[in-house]
């Protein structure tokens, strides 16, 4: 189910990773010896990890960025301001 509102909402990612790319450009212009990512993975962390990193990569776990309006996030006993 989870799965399947995170197929809903971002597709195959490609609009979010085109996004995140430009501003990691936006951000090696402006801060040349920034060290950025190889590749930025998406994964279900069972909403444990929202984001991880680690010297090359960048994990989303995507069922955290559902939205507040969403079935599966109001059942959930998150705080209103998280």
């Amino acid at each position: 189910m989870v799965n399947d509102n995170v197929q809903t909402k971002f597709g195959d990612f490609e609009t979010e990773k085109n996004q995140i790319i430009n501003m990691f450009k936006h951000l090696k212009y402006h801060i040349p010896h920034a060290i950025l990512p190889e590749d930025i993975i998406t994964y279900n962390s069972t909403f444990a990890n929202g984001v991880i990193s680690t010297p090359s990569n960048i994990g989303l776990g995507l069922e955290m960025y559902l939205g507040m309006d969403n079935k599966i996030i109001e059942k959930l006993p998150y705080p209103e301001y998280f």
